[in-house]
């Protein structure tokens, strides 16, 4: 495989020891020779750093990293961004499930793009609840009725890179990174297949609505979206 499509797949962590080894382990199944996963965990006071620790030991594609202090999702995402070798990289969380195929699209982009895929939402119950397909992608749906999170956004490095330039934004770092380049009419390559089980829980570190306090959650991030936007666009 061409080394231009290594891929770095980024997660950060934090009290995510429940899920965790079972999303490793489905991220581990569709990595290629030359690609990587970098997990950087937030101070977890829990047992994540521990499993963490033993499955490096077991996959050696995987590298971590730990905060000496909890510096929340947006600092950490901004620093795992700076560890990136190659040049293409995707977002994920820690406490999903990935299916075949998810990082073909992102494979396909060039220096200059970005890629999102599909995903099929389930709670703790095991419901599924409607396929999340990003079909039309623009800024206002973005800030209306966002659908777009970022474990599914992945791309160029040195674009992602030059829309999140700065970790310390108020809002949180995916739809700030998906609204700028929509703003900035980056190309964004669509993969309407489900990629990714993206599961909904009340313990969920960024929330869209699926949490119990994820609608008031969301009506609060409309407002300090447009406010970071605004001031990134002048």
């Amino acid at each position: 495989m061409d080394s231009r499509n290594n891929i770095t797949v980024i997660m950060p962590t934090f009290n995510g020891q429940r899920y965790i080894g079972e999303q490793i382990e489905s991220i581990i199944s569709a990595l290629s020779q030359g690609d990587e996963l970098i997990c950087l965990d937030d101070a977890s006071t829990d047992d994540t750093v521990h499993i963490l620790t033993k499955l490096a030991r077991d996959f050696k594609q995987l590298t971590v990293y730990v905060n000496e202090v909890n510096l929340g999702p947006n600092m950490t995402v901004w620093k795992l961004l700076q560890l990136v070798q190659t040049e293409l990289f995707v977002f994920c969380d820690q406490d999903d499930i990935w299916l075949p195929g998810r990082l073909d699209i992102t494979r396909k982009c060039s220096i200059n793009e970005l890629s999102v895929v599909a995903y099929q939402p389930f709670v703790l119950n095991g419901a599924f609840l409607t396929p999340v397909r990003p079909k039309k992608l623009n800024w206002l749906r973005t800030i209306v009725k966002p659908t777009v999170p970022g474990c599914t956004i992945g791309g160029s490095v040195k674009i992602v890179r030059k829309l999140f330039p700065l970790g310390n934004i108020s809002s949180i770092y995916d739809q700030f990174i998906l609204m700028n380049a929509l703003l900035k009419k980056v190309k964004i390559n669509v993969d309407n297949e489900v990629r990714i089980l993206y599961r909904r829980h009340d313990n969920t570190v960024t929330k869209m609505g699926f949490a119990p306090d994820g609608i008031t959650c969301a009506l609060v991030r409309k407002f300090v979206l447009i406010k970071d936007i605004s001031h990134a666009l002048l």
